[in-house]
């Protein structure tokens, strides 16, 4: 990926043991915040770094940007890599992701 980085650090917020407790399935394994109307207008287009992230995880869901906020609140492990990109904050969704030939 491109872009100015630093070492990550991480902050888990539960036991680790908590983290196995409770899979669920997810169709939304990985969620990045939606353009702003204002950033739309102003004619901003698909971040590029959306390319990698999707190359990487297949499918990403956008989701409005206070929806994000609220999401990350309750994150299990927040990561910090100090990319400096607009548009390149990404939530990792715990649990089991199902093939499409298994779902219902």
């Amino acid at each position: 990926m491109n872009g100015k980085t630093s070492s990550p650090s991480l902050y888990l917020s539960q036991s680790y043991q908590d983290a196995w407790d409770d899979y669920t399935y997810t169709d939304d394994p990985a969620i990045v915040m939606a353009l702003t109307e204002s950033d739309v207008k102003k004619g901003m287009r698909k971040p590029i770094i959306w390319d990698d992230y999707q190359s990487a995880v297949g499918h990403l869901t956008e989701v409005e940007r206070f929806e994000l906020y609220k999401r990350a609140k309750n994150a299990y492990a927040v990561i910090a890599t100090g990319e400096e990109r607009q548009y390149a904050n990404l939530l990792l969704v715990k649990g089991v992701v199902l093939p499409e030939e298994e779902k219902n």
